[in-house]
């Protein structure tokens, strides 16, 4: 039996109008939509009235909308949840032979393990993902920066960390205008200010806080223009660990002080994870009074920052 053509189409759209608006939408929003619609597409997998094509179109658009749960979930701190949503969005990628999709599972399953601290086994599934990535694809650019360099920058190995960046930078040189498209966190785009972001990460953790800082300062500029305020967030904790690796101190509080003033409207517990480790860092470093304001705004940004989806 075939499936209606509208039914799939329905759900193709509906994953791909939440995967473009992630970035800008509310978490919750997106996180509810998604447990709206998920069940009606696992309801009609288990019917087995679809033919082959049917499947395969059912399971991608499922496997896209348990990605996006699963980012919401990591988004808002639940990484255990969102590592168990992963591997069934995982899944559902593989039966619907979406190689991007599964890539992307990889990636977000790689960003939870970087979250807890574990970057072997965050180097494992980025390389999995890298692996399945379309070649030349957004998707693997952000892997070999987001993912496979940030893992071998916790891990000390700096000529790894910087081979990666650069595999990243060349991908996304050779990029069509709408591959970059505008500064967001989408499977199918990235712009290359977002990488300038990602980079000064890695390189921070690499120990090259100097290359870091020539990533922000041409990130903020770009990231300014942009309506993604996690970006805005970001870059400025990635300029403020890396003025704090110099000692510039009242600077790297000030860039801390304006990440969290950036991102009040979009609270997400990676900004919180940086801030509050930042601070940790800081103390011992800044003058009172310039640290103790700023472990004011850290707790009254996290009194009001959602903590479930």
């Amino acid at each position: 039996m075939k499936a209606p053509p509208e039914v799939l189409e329905h759900f193709e759209k509906i994953a791909t109008k939440l995967t473009d608006s992630y970035p800008y939408a509310p978490v919750p929003a997106t996180a509810q939509a998604v447990r709206r619609d998920l069940p009606i597409a696992h309801a009609i997998l288990a019917e087995g009235g679809l033919d082959e094509e049917g499947l395969r179109r059912m399971h991608a658009a499922a496997g896209r909308l348990a990605a996006m749960l699963g980012n919401a979930q990591l988004d808002t701190g639940w990484t255990g949840q969102a590592s168990r949503t992963l591997i069934a969005a995982y899944d559902h990628a593989v039966l619907g032979k979406d190689a991007a999709g599964q890539a992307w599972c990889r990636l977000l399953q790689s960003s939870v393990e970087l979250a807890e601290d574990q970057p072997r086994q965050a180097l494992v599934y980025a390389r999995d993902g890298w692996a399945v990535a379309p070649p030349g694809s957004p998707v693997a650019a952000r892997l070999a920066a987001e993912c496979i360099a940030a893992s071998l920058a916790k891990l000390g190995d700096q000529r790894g960390t910087s081979q990666a960046l650069d595999d990243a930078w060349t991908i996304v040189g050779d990029f069509a205008p709408e591959q970059r498209g505008h500064p967001g966190w989408h499977p199918n785009r990235l712009h290359p200010a977002e990488l300038d972001s990602i980079t000064a990460a890695a390189y921070i953790d690499a120990g090259n806080p100097h290359a870091a800082l020539l990533h922000t300062e041409r990130g903020i500029a770009a990231l300014d223009r942009a309506p993604a305020v996690s970006h805005r967030a970001y870059v400025r904790t990635n300029a403020a660990r890396a003025m704090l690796a110099r000692d510039e101190i009242e600077s790297a509080v000030d860039y801390m002080n304006e990440a969290l003033e950036v991102s009040s409207a979009r609270k997400l517990a990676d900004i919180e994870r940086r801030a509050c480790a930042f601070v940790v860092s800081a103390r011992n470093r800044a003058p009172g009074p310039l640290i103790e304001n700023l472990k004011e705004h850290v707790r009254l940004w996290r009194a009001t920052r959602l903590t479930q989806v």
